[in-house]
């Protein structure tokens, strides 16, 4: 699809910061019409592969593709590119990278529970709010929102399109009014209290995969990143370098939160729901347990 011109402001930094549920609603509706397009008339199921290693890890974690994707080396190669000062042993950061995605390729779908990961849909995978416009008032008094950019389109998880807006307010008012309208859009139903909890979940893992897709370029991960996900483009103070290999250090240690948590430790999942990943994560490590490392498959 070529678009020439959509009318519309772009909405900016602050989208759904504020606590105003008609938006928050309204963007879970116009992300639940981008999900509904999966009539074989509309949208080819044997769209291309996604282009993004969110886009794979998302995909994974409905069974909606095969095989660990062609991205991770050229994602990994990113780090030694991108980085400044220079990384140090720049090859084991590459194989910790490659290591953490092949465990949450593997373990994506044993992770997600919630109904958001029930099937593939037709994702955009590039849901930032650059690629938001809003126009007129929509008749609830809210803006009506636009979604444009879809060349990243493809079949996979709706986590990818969703997940970046899980931690845009502390008290999560936005995000439980958005994904009920989400929720109602697409399964035609309210969604339980205990669905909820299940789909927050899910959206904390579905930020993880963001976290790893941005980080061979991101110079630093805190515990409350804010929207998108996005990664500060001025450079670190000269006396506090940024360091890759802390950056692993965090990523595994959040997925094996996730991984704990799924397996059974509803205290863990409690405190990933309430607090994020990464500050869950992070507790833990400050703990007289340490968590545990990953095992994943050697590559070949």
């Amino acid at each position: 699809m070529t678009i020439a011109e959509m009318a519309g402001d772009r909405v900016g930094a602050d989208f759904l910061r504020e606590t105003d549920a008609r938006l928050a609603r309204r963007f879970g509706r116009l992300l639940a019409c981008v999900h509904a397009l999966d009539d074989p008339g509309v949208v080819d199921p044997a769209l291309a592969a996604p282009a993004t290693l969110r886009g794979w890890l998302g995909a994974a974690s409905v069974g909606a593709v095969d095989g660990r994707g062609a991205l991770v080396e050229t994602y990994a190669a990113q780090i030694a590119k991108y980085w400044w000062p220079p990384v140090r042993d720049s090859r084991a950061a590459e194989d910790k990278f490659s290591r953490i995605y092949d465990f949450a390729f593997e373990r994506a779908a044993a992770w997600m529970t919630s109904r958001l990961a029930a099937a593939p849909v037709t994702v955009h995978d590039d849901v930032h709010v650059g690629n938001i416009l809003a126009r007129a008032l929509a008749p609830d008094g809210s803006p009506d929102l636009r979604l444009i950019d879809y060349e990243n389109a493809h079949r996979g998880g709706a986590i990818a399109d969703l997940a970046p807006y899980s931690r845009c307010c502390r008290d999560r008012t936005n995000v439980r009014a958005m994904l009920g309208a989400y929720h109602e859009a697409r399964f035609r139903e309210a969604p339980s209290r205990g669905e909820v909890e299940r789909a927050l979940f899910d959206l904390e893992v579905g930020l993880a995969f963001q976290m790893l897709d941005t980080l061979p370029k991101c110079r630093r991960v805190e515990a409350d990143q804010g929207l998108d996900w996005a990664c500060p483009s001025s450079r670190a103070p000269e006396d506090v370098p940024p360091d890759i290999h802390a950056h692993l250090d965090a990523a595994e240690a959040a997925f094996a939160a996730i991984d704990d948590a799924a397996r059974g430790d509803d205290a863990l999942r409690a405190d990933i729901v309430d607090r994020g990943v990464l500050a869950a994560a992070a507790g833990r490590s400050t703990t007289a347990t340490p968590p545990r490392q990953l095992r994943t498959r050697a590559r070949g």
